[in-house]
């Protein structure tokens, strides 16, 4: 099978493709009229959110058997028109999930320690860091809602 990869993802994704015989080009950035022109000689296509596959795009894809979209949600693939051509749609809804979870721990600690405007203030040149009333996550209990 060829595949094109459209947007940048994890090394170890495209690894396990050519491990297992397939071609993959590496396209990230992809110009939508690059990719009308050439999504025709693949058999599958692999996105992340950057890549739009509309119904005009899918129409040209006449070898493609499968869309993988390595992410959540499937608002760039026109769904419809992919089932009418028997073109197969995957994601992967539980790959962000450790990221999520990393960048919530980073805001809540950013927040708690006032962080995102102590940095914008000092590259202003203020060092007004006695302002900010600043408490710590020891000991405390997070409540999710």
């Amino acid at each position: 099978m060829k595949i094109l990869i459209s947007d940048k993802i994890d090394e170890k994704g495209i690894e396990i493709f050519e491990k297992n015989g397939h071609e993959v080009d590496k396209r990230f950035g992809i110009t939508k009229e690059d990719l009308n022109n050439e999504i025709g000689k693949y058999h599958g296509i692999v996105v992340r959110s950057a890549t739009k596959l509309r119904a005009d795009t899918l129409e040209k894809a006449e070898n493609m058997k499968a869309i993988g979209r390595a992410g959540v949600g499937l608002d760039n693939i026109h769904l419809e028109k992919a089932e009418e051509l028997g073109i197969k749609v995957f994601n992967t809804p539980e790959a962000p999930s450790v990221s999520v979870a990393e960048l919530a721990l980073g805001f809540m600690f950013s927040l708690a320690r006032h962080i995102s405007i102590a940095d914008e203030t000092m590259h202003k040149g203020v060092c007004n860091k006695g302002d900010y009333l600043v408490f710590t996550l020891k000991e405390k209990k997070l409540v999710i809602i």
